[in-house]
């Protein structure tokens, strides 16, 4: 959409007064259609004399006359005119746009632009997607995945799918479900070697670690009795996505810490194997899925049909589990 130049000059300095001269503008235009100062008084709930004051301010500004006082009342003068029919468009144009922001909050509809890490995105999102799009046919949604914080101000996003112990303070947050993490290996790799019993047995495997400095490198275990280990790994492959270490695992490249929602139809149909299963693993990054927003003053239909149906998704999701 292409933008007018900012006005220079005089057109600057009467835009610097739009504010003020739209307010003089409506007046006139009452006047105009009432005919006389004191019908358009009373239904303005103003005094005559205030009135009258802004049409001469107006007047004054733009360095004509606009209308014609006689004793009877008031009439347009060519000037007048002109700016009258010009007043009704521009009153007619906000009256548009008021209905069309009132349709947009009466019914969801519009474009959502929503952003999510890869993996979670891929597994949780948008298997969604579909189930809310035929609910709600007048909402388009716009889905980036990328594993980096997204500016959601900056960048124009309506929402986020954050994996974190907190989400940032500036944003509003609903907690969708906790994320466990599984220590997990191919099937073959168990192969004529021992289980392994605790966290410090995994010395013995080769280990692929997700790039992350210190976390993706001291995985952190808690036992039975609140038993506490942390064991640091190590291993021929380090790679910034969990969708990598996933697939080195199941092709029998070694062992991984992954989140359950990445590996849980895995482990189910025992393509992969899980590991150290009287000990929990401590979430390395995120421990928790939340959908994220900017604070908003009047929340659009569009967005809290949303943020409702994936809290009932969620809930739904945390019933069949049993949590």
């Amino acid at each position: 959409m292409a933008h007018r130049p900012f006005p220079q000059g005089n057109a600057a300095r009467m835009a610097d007064r739009l504010p003020e001269l739209m307010g003089h503008m409506a007046v006139f235009a009452r006047v105009a259609e009432a005919g006389n100062f004191s019908a358009a008084a009373r239904a303005l709930g103003l005094t005559k004399s205030a009135v009258s004051k802004q049409v001469a301010r107006l007047e004054a500004v733009l360095g004509v006359q606009l209308l014609r006082r006689t004793t009877r009342g008031a009439s347009l003068t060519e000037a007048g005119e002109a700016l009258y029919a010009r007043v009704v468009q521009a009153i007619d144009l906000c009256l548009q746009g008021q209905s069309a922001v009132s349709q947009l909050r009466a019914a969801p509809q519009g474009l959502l632009k929503v952003t999510a890490p890869l993996s979670y995105g891929k597994r949780r999102v948008a298997p969604l997607l579909p189930a809310f799009l035929a609910a709600y046919p007048d909402i388009t949604v716009q889905l980036v995945l990328v594993d980096r914080t997204v500016d959601l101000a900056e960048e124009g996003i309506d929402f986020a799918f954050r994996l974190s112990r907190a989400p940032a303070g500036h944003l509003v947050a609903r907690k969708l479900h906790e994320i466990g993490y599984v220590v997990c290996c191919a099937p073959s790799m168990l192969r004529g070697v021992a289980m392994p019993k605790a966290p410090q047995d995994l010395a013995a495997f080769n280990c692929l670690r997700y790039e992350g400095g210190e976390a993706g490198s001291t995985w952190r275990f808690t036992g039975p009795r609140a038993a506490k280990a942390a064991v640091r790994v190590d291993g021929n492959l380090l790679v910034n996505s969990s969708e990598l270490l996933r697939d080195a695992a199941l092709q029998g490249g070694g062992v991984a810490l992954l989140p359950d929602f990445l590996v849980d139809a895995d482990l189910r149909e025992q393509r992969l194997a899980p590991l150290l299963e009287r000990w929990t693993a401590q979430a390395p990054f995120g421990s928790a899925a939340y959908l994220a927003w900017l604070p908003q003053k009047t929340m659009p239909a569009k967005m809290r049909a949303f943020i409702d149906f994936f809290l009932a998704a969620a809930a739904a999701s945390a019933q069949e589990l049993g949590q």
